[in-house]
Parts: C-alpha cells; sequence; structure tokens
C-alpha cells in the first residue's frame, strides 16, 4: 500500500491527520476523520471513485486516471471544511508546491 496525501479543494493543506470530506459528482460524501493517507475516506478508496466517476471500474483503472491526468478526466473533491450546503464542483485543481497540476499528491507507492 502507498502513502497518499492530498491536497484539499477549499483550502489548498495537506490532508495527513486533518478530518476530510470526499464528495463526487453524484452528491455522495465520505467523511474521514484523522486521515492517515492510505487513499481511504470514509471507508470509500479514493482510486475506486475516481474510475467509477470516469466510468470504469477498478482501482487499478482509477491509478492509470489519477497518474494520468488528462484534461477530460473528473477527480472528487477534498474538503476540509464541510457543511451540508457543500457540492462537488468541476473546478480547475489546486496546484501544489511542486507545480504539479492536480490536486493530489502521491508522496510515496512503494512498498519495498
Amino acid at each position: 500500500m502507498g502513502f497518499y496525501n492530498f491536497l484539499t479543494t477549499d483550502t489548498n493543506e495537506y490532508s495527513y491527520n486533518l478530518n476530510i470530506c470526499m464528495i463526487d459528482n453524484k452528491g455522495n460524501k465520505w467523511i474521514e476523520y484523522n486521515y492517515e493517507c492510505d487513499g481511504v475516506f470514509g471507508g470509500k478508496d479514493i482510486f475506486v471513485l475516481i474510475a467509477e466517476m470516469n466510468g470504469l471500474y477498478s482501482r487499478e483503472d482509477g491509478a492509470l486516471l489519477y497518474y494520468n491526468k488528462k484534461n477530460n478526466t473528473i477527480f472528487p473533491n477534498l474538503v476540509r471544511y464541510y457543511d451540508e450546503s457543500i457540492q462537488w464542483n468541476d473546478i480547475l485543481l489546486c496546484t501544489d508546491q511542486n507545480n504539479n497540476n492536480n490536486n493530489y499528491f502521491d508522496e510515496s507507492d512503494n512498498d519495498n
């Protein structure tokens, strides 16, 4: 299993040890308290969700979309400050300090 630290959509902060709400384009929400960088928010794997949001099915499909970062790929929103009124938005993704043009930052996917 890798170590996945993501940037939040609303505050552009790294997600490690934060309470995070993941929102998909259908309005589903998963809340994770004290995120531990395992890629799972409220019991939902983010890579499976990315695949589902883009008409695919497997975790591997989602990981390929994540790493390829094609322009037409949609991603879930990860918000730190959540309330019931927050909805998913297809917005330009945050840019992290390393100039990655995506709101996701993968520190390591190395099991060795």
